[in-house]
């Protein structure tokens, strides 16, 4: 009988290419179990996460999957087939390691990279193209060849190995290859600094530059506090826990948070506008329409290829991103078999698991140990007055105890106590709301005003009858705040309509309350 529980990696074998840099040459397939940093087998390993792992371990085991993983991933019941296929696939890549003050950059190179190539070669990116630099003696073998056929063939392997180079670089980041005697002697790759411009990551002093920047939690707070109103104590915690995770590394690892509140109350605005601040890529999912890999639908491993693709293929930056799962109550409330597959699967995503992304093109190991994790939803049981404060009593929980989540059948203990940061996001009360059309760098009203005043000249005011019957209409729909902007719209078309029509003609244009229900209602002047 199997032991479905046992875990498979590949043993990888060290080599010290200059300071802090390293290959990793594939050797065998070994079985255990992980426990942190170690790969308990006979014997055992350390595995390649950690910058003391690598510094200082010969041999280091990583790729590491399920029994059930990999039978998924070739879809064969067989496992002693599937382990012999899985290591001959492995054989074909070797890795790159670089350990930096901030992270390890590791990048998957082919094998094929290698072979034969015994004249001084350069590969590189030059100008968003793929180039070969050959040497005075690899230029006198090429002149010495008599043959045409011969020559043919050995311009033909540069003009392969072009192409190979070409492929790695649009998926790993890497724009230099040198290879000597059959030997890489030197790797350059790129990383997306928060500007978005890319920098050769030699010298090692533009990774501290960007390290030291002015992040800072003062101004991560200070950032979404300008966007998001009414939460002021959960945007400490929140500020405080993405900061943490932002300067972690796998030795530590990230802490999940979880934001419960009703739609419209702020939960996907906080998120973005941190990983705004960060400069780290945002990827919103919806947890409701996740389905496990293998049925027709969006899985996990479909969102973290769409993350990888934003990410310019940048493995490194695409496993620092920040991940928001919006609407993640609602796998709870199902009893479906396919979404308690689901919540399977986001046991092992918050354990930090590797997945494994299987694409014609190529195949990547998404290892989700240093993602920022967000996870969202109404929870509205929680919410219900008449169950929780009483008849009458507004939707607000004021303190939450997290077994509230699983005694309401949401999802088990297991999964709630996996997730340390539990916060909730209570309804926004008329004056803060008034607050967000008027101060808010979100607002939809200030933008408007900020266009006219530039585009036409033209000076927007919103008398105090204006908002107060904006939130009047707001109330009186029962809608959320994620619908104020659309009654804020709605009221302005026939203002733009005059705009255009009147170009160069109108100095300011005035909204009351009554331009909230008939938008014809303003003034011109």
């Amino acid at each position: 009988m199997a032991d479905h529980t046992i875990e498979y990696g590949i043993i990888y074998s060290k080599s010290n290419i200059g300071p802090n840099k390293y290959l990793l040459f594939p050797l065998d397939l070994v079985e255990g179990y992980q426990m942190g940093g170690t790969f308990l087998s006979d014997p055992i390993y350390k595995t390649a996460d950690s910058k003391e792992n690598i510094s200082n371990s010969d041999f280091l085991v990583d790729n590491i999957f399920t029994y059930n993983d990999l039978l998924r991933h070739y879809e064969y019941d067989d496992i002693d087939f599937v382990k012999e296929y899985y290591l001959a696939d492995a054989k074909d890549y070797f890795y790159y390691v670089e350990i930096t003050p901030k992270e390890i950059i590791k990048r998957k190179l082919n094998m094929s990279l290698l072979s034969s190539l015994n004249p001084r070669e350069t590969y590189e990116a030059q100008n968003k193209e793929a180039a070969v630099a050959l040497n005075s003696d690899a230029l006198s073998i090429l002149l010495s060849i008599d043959d045409l056929d011969a020559l043919r063939k050995e311009i033909l392997r540069y003009q392969n190995l072009v192409s190979k180079f070409k492929n790695e670089e649009m998926k790993k980041g890497t724009t230099k290859i040198v290879v000597e005697q059959g030997h890489v002697v030197e790797i350059q790759t790129t990383r997306q600094c928060k500007n978005n411009q890319q920098v050769v990551t030699e010298p090692e002093e533009e990774t501290i530059k960007e390290y030291t920047s002015d992040v800072s939690l003062k101004g991560l707070e200070k950032y979404i506090k300008e966007r998001v109103f009414g939460h002021d104590e959960e945007i400490k915690i929140i500020a405080k826990t993405l900061l943490m995770n932002y300067r972690a590394n796998a030795k530590y690892g990230t802490e999940p948070i979880l934001i419960l509140g009703p739609t419209g109350t702020g939960k996907t605005e906080t998120i973005k506008a941190a990983s705004e601040y960060l400069g780290i890529p945002f990827l919103e999912i919806n947890t409701a329409n996740l389905v496990p890999q293998g049925i027709k639908g969006t899985s996990i491993e479909d969102c973290l290829y769409s993350l990888l693709a934003s990410c310019n293929y940048d493995m490194d930056k695409a496993e620092r991103a920040l991940i928001f799962f919006d609407e993640f109550d609602k796998i709870g409330e199902s009893d479906l078999d396919i979404k308690s597959a689901v919540k399977e699967i986001m046991l092992k995503f918050f354990e930090g698991s590797t997945f494994l992304i299987d694409k014609p093109s190529d195949d990547y190991n998404f290892n989700t140990r240093m993602l920022n994790k967000v996870y969202a939803g109404a929870f509205q049981n929680l919410f219900d007055a008449k169950k929780n404060i009483g008849f009458g009593a507004s939707p607000t929980i004021t303190t939450l105890n997290r077994s509230r989540i699983y005694e309401d059948h949401y999802f088990g203990k297991e999964l709630v106590t996996r997730i340390p940061h539990i916060l909730t996001f209570n309804p926004l009360d008329r004056e803060t709301q008034k607050r967000v059309i008027l101060e808010s760098k979100l607002s939809i009203l200030l933008r408007k005003k900020e266009r006219y005043e530039e585009e036409f000249h033209t000076s927007l005011v919103a008398t105090d009858a204006y908002i107060e019957a904006v939130l009047t209409k707001l109330a009186a729909s029962e809608k959320s705040m994620r619908d104020l902007n659309n009654i804020i719209l709605d009221s302005l078309n026939q203002v733009e309509y005059a705009l255009l029509a009147n170009e160069g003609h109108t100095s300011e244009v005035i909204l009351t309350d009554e331009t909230v229900e008939n938008p014809y209602k303003f003034t011109l002047k």
